[in-house]
């Protein structure tokens, strides 16, 4: 064989083994991909629009705010003229799922004649967060991570059963202390709207220490928010978003508040949930 023949043939040998190398690559690395269900599981729990999906980025967890909402339940009399609904227990699957993909807390409380019983109150802390999965290209630096990334998914798996556990506990809690409260019937004499809009506004602008990230705070108020109790305005000073909710359209004293209106209930946790979640 010559120079030039043997020149030629190591020429085809190394482009054959190179190319051999790269469909190697590719199929082990489809090997080692992650099965479509684990990676569901790791990246989003519940419908919460958490995963964005593209060929540069396969997975990214979206980072969200952890949220506080107040809701004060009218139960006066004239709850029934302006057709504002009488909420119940479980009236709150909305925004407790809200909660369940952000993190935050709901309080629950009563316009009444006085306005001023404790609020009941649900914590649901962020949940667990999933893990990255491999990214690498090269077929043994991919393995090795894969080995990891499962090692964090068993992880991670352990962490949402705990959360969820211990979430489900305290929903069942809230409810029930919830139920108790809007029992009351819708016979109070007057609407005390001021010292309703006080308790909320003190909850809203309680500390966020507790918290990774600053909290967005929304105050709903069930109610036709027609002052007679007679009491004095109040200076808000959480910053949140109110939202007034009643079928007459009406905002009562509190349209220096600038609340957003809606005809009933779950608009409103709509409109919360579009604001938190990008409409997902």
């Amino acid at each position: 064989m010559n120079i030039k023949t043997l020149t030629l043939a190591l020429a085809v040998l190394f482009i054959a083994t190179n190319a051999g190398c790269r469909v190697s690559d590719s199929s082990a690395s489809s090997r080692i991909q992650p099965s479509p269900q684990a990676e569901q599981q790791a990246t989003a729990i519940g419908d919460c629009g958490a995963v964005a999906k593209d060929q540069q980025h396969p997975v990214q967890t979206v980072v969200r705010n952890p949220i506080r909402i107040v809701i004060f339940q009218d139960k006066s009399g004239s709850a029934n003229d302006t057709r504002t609904v009488q909420l119940n227990e479980g009236g709150f699957a909305a925004p407790i799922n809200l909660l369940r993909c952000t993190g935050g807390e709901l309080g629950i409380g009563i316009v009444d004649d006085l306005s001023n019983r404790p609020l009941v109150r649900l914590r649901i802390d962020a949940p667990p967060a999933p893990p990255t999965p491999p990214q690498a290209r090269n077929v043994f630096q991919r393995a090795e991570e894969d080995g990891d990334y499962q090692q964090r998914l068993n992880d991670y798996k352990d962490r949402v059963a705990k959360w969820t556990q211990e979430t489900d506990r305290r929903v069942e809690a809230f409810l029930a202390q919830a139920g108790e409260l809007l029992k009351q019937n819708p016979n109070a004499k007057r609407t005390n709207v001021w010292s309703a809009v006080s308790r909320a506004d003190l909850y809203l602008n309680e500390s966020d220490a507790s918290w990774s990230s600053p909290t967005n705070r929304y105050a709903i108020l069930n109610s036709d928010c027609q002052e007679t109790a007679h009491t004095k305005p109040v200076q808000v000073k959480s910053g949140a978003q109110w939202i007034v909710v009643n079928g007459a359209g009406s905002t009562g004293v509190t349209e220096a508040l600038k609340p957003e209106r809606f005809e009933n209930p779950t608009a409103a946790f709509e409109f919360i949930k579009a604001r938190e979640l990008g409409g997902k």
